[in-house]
């Protein structure tokens, strides 16, 4: 049960602070923010789908788990680079408006499946 604490301690509300922060910066024009914003989830997000990928190898169950936080992984690399400098000339926001839904749908998912394996 500590390490499906920990897997929600290190992605779920970091996660969703910084999925926060970024739709704010998205909404206030702030492209280069919603950048940094989503480039500081990709390591945030990796950390805690390399623990969900060791606890479904250690312990042979948390498959929804490292799923969700591998697609949470995908969420933020692809709102980064939808808003990185390179493409800031337009025509990425429908990208990172699905990124930033995706990553929600992902914490949200991520969320309730840690608190359905911690009451078991």
């Amino acid at each position: 049960m500590a390490s499906l604490r920990t897997l929600f301690a290190l992605t779920v509300v970091p996660a969703a602070t910084l999925l926060a922060l970024a739709a704010v910066a998205e909404r206030a024009g702030a492209e280069t923010a919603t950048f940094y914003l989503l480039l500081a989830g990709v390591p945030l997000a990796a950390v805690a789908a390399l623990a969900a990928l060791a606890r479904l190898v250690d312990a042979g169950s948390g498959r929804l788990e490292a799923v969700l936080a591998g697609a949470l992984v995908a969420c933020f690399c692809v709102g980064a680079a939808a808003r990185s400098p390179v493409f800031l000339d337009g025509g990425s926001e429908a990208v990172v408006a699905v990124a930033l839904a995706t990553g929600w749908a992902a914490v949200g998912l991520l969320a309730a499946a840690s608190f359905g394996s911690l009451r078991r």
